[in-house]
């Protein structure tokens, strides 16, 4: 279940997740502990066909495991999140396990002109963490070593994974709530989660990385230490400029956190949104909240507020009568303090999971995949209320359309400042800091995917996108990445673009971490 799955039935618990793809290399300048060495050449090519491929040579100085077409796991290993993304065939994938494992796949996927990409959670809304080429699967590395005040994550832990070894050590770092969504991409593209506003983005919480880089080199890096790597690390998004191995986290700690949930009729929708906006992105930095206008099939149209409470739980109710008098009806109601791995399980959509439950069933648990289309917009200012009004006529309408009224779809608004605005936005590679909330437009898919339905519902969610844009500050998040978005760099990136591109120049000349909306090594004209 993504985190839209999550927010689609989180009310129902109470009242009863650019991908890794080859990650910033923003990072590391350590000394390589790599005993990768540089693949023979391959045997002269036959005038007729492709050059032969020495994939033995690679398995061989592998600790992890290759897997090709015809090899046992690889139906199930090429696989990214999404459906839509099923007809990608890599030549290969690398399950690496070791720091080695990475940098010699770098190599051999250089040395013989392979396209390749990394892959912790493989939620790259553009798929981007496939490759027809090489697949560089990190999410075996996935090893969390909790300490005092800091934690060591691999870079193929999963938030569910991340969130239930810091609840065991009593504290938490500011994470998603997606259970099968990687850290890596999470931490590299930013990382928004419902302590955030508390205590900051993911990436705010980042100490050290390691990471391979274009030319197999293996680096670390930190606030000392290549500091303009380490700079870029934070925000510039999965698939860029490395591959991140590890992170170094700082943690903070916490015991319990508080999940409520509210849900008004529908034609107190206006007035819920006008209200949420004063309210949400103003309130106490232990307050996140998440507004939810939403199409759900069978029910129809939905309008709702969830969220988190870190502080005191006696100090929440006031703040949730605040926004309950906003509107003409009283809003259905309820709230539940959790512990901290109680919650991460809840906020999951994994209430009645064990930890090991809340993965995919192809990696041996109860969660399936779903495919969607998403697109992003960041606000500075309240929406008005014509606006409102005109996305609400947009989500009622679905109904009467089949193709339309059978999925999930709508917009989510999550409450940004707090802590978040705290930064400087030339701090980090993450500009948007000034936001006062990030709207994600969404459609959920349910079931088979036809080329009719795809684009029934891409028109419409463009529709609704174009709704909000008189409103929007014209920026996107980059760990929603939008292959539709027409001026992305600026988008993802603002007035922080032309650093990262110097950034890319230095530690990947060559380009060779590209992708279709990568960080190019030349400002465009």
């Amino acid at each position: 279940m993504d985190r839209r799955g999550f927010l689609c039935r989180a009310a129902g618990l109470l009242l009863a997740s650019p991908p890794l793809t080859a990650l910033v290399g923003a990072c590391t300048r350590a000394t390589s502990t790599s005993t990768a060495t540089t693949s023979a050449p391959p045997t002269a090519p036959p005038t007729s066909g492709p050059p032969r491929i020495p994939w033995d040579e690679l398995a061989a100085g592998l600790h992890g495991r290759l897997i090709r077409p015809g090899t046992p796991g690889y139906p199930v290993a090429r696989l990214a999140y999404d459906p839509r993304f099923d007809d990608i065939r890599p030549r290969a994938i690398v399950m690496t396990t070791t720091t080695g494992d990475v940098a010699r796949t770098i190599r051999f996927a250089r040395d013989h002109g392979l396209p390749f990409a990394a892959r912790c959670g493989g939620h790259s809304y553009g798929g981007y963490s496939l490759s027809d080429g090489i697949v560089i699967d990190v999410s075996e590395m996935a090893t969390i070593r909790t300490g005092a005040g800091t934690a060591t994550v691999g870079a193929g832990a999963k938030v569910i994974d991340v969130a239930a070894s810091f609840a065991s050590a009593g504290s938490v770092i500011p994470a998603g709530t997606c259970p099968t969504v990687g850290i890596s991409g999470l931490t590299l593209g930013g990382g928004q989660g419902i302590v955030g506003r508390r205590f900051g983005l993911t990436c705010d919480s980042l100490r050290a990385a390691r990471v391979v880089l274009a030319d197999g080199r293996v680096v670390s890096c930190d606030a000392s230490r290549q500091a303009d790597l380490f700079w870029a690390l934070r925000g510039a998004g999965g698939g860029n400029l490395g591959v991140v191995t590890s992170f170094t986290f700082a943690s903070h700690p916490l015991s319990a956190i508080t999940a409520f949930s509210m849900s008004w009729p529908w034609s107190d929708a206006t007035d819920v949104v006008a209200a949420w906006q004063r309210w949400g992105p103003s309130a106490p930095a232990p307050l996140w909240s998440s507004c939810r206008l939403r199409w759900i099939p069978g029910t129809g149209p939905s309008v709702s507020v969830s969220g988190a409470w870190s502080g005191p739980p006696s100090g929440l109710a006031r703040h949730l009568d605040e926004l309950a008098s906003a509107s003409r009806h009283a809003p259905s109601r309820s709230t539940v303090t959790l512990s901290l791995l109680d919650a991460a399980r809840y906020f999951a959509g994994c209430s009645s999971y064990s930890i090991d439950d809340c993965r995919l069933t192809e990696q041996g648990g109860l969660l399936m995949r779903e495919g969607s289309l998403a697109k992003s917009d960041f606000f500075d200012r309240s929406i008005d209320a014509d606006v409102i009004r005109a996305a609400l006529g947009l989500i009622e309408a679905r109904g009467a359309t089949t193709a339309l009224a059978a999925q999930t779809a709508g917009v989510l608004f999550d409450a940004w400042g707090g802590t978040i605005a705290d930064v400087a936005p030339d701090a980090t590679a993450f500009p948007h800091r000034g936001a006062r909330f990030l709207a994600q437009e969404f459609v959920t898919f349910h079931g088979p995917i036809t080329d009719a339905t795809l684009g029934t519902n891409r028109r419409w969610l463009t529709n609704l996108w174009h709704t909000f844009r008189p409103a929007a500050s014209g920026a996107a998040y980059v760990n929603y990445i939008d292959p539709e978005l027409r001026d992305w760099l600026r988008a993802y990136y603002g007035d922080n673009l032309a650093r990262l591109v110097d950034v890319k120049r230095r530690y990947d000349p060559d380009d060779a971490f590209r992708f279709a909306q990568s960080i190019p090594t030349t400002l465009p004209s």
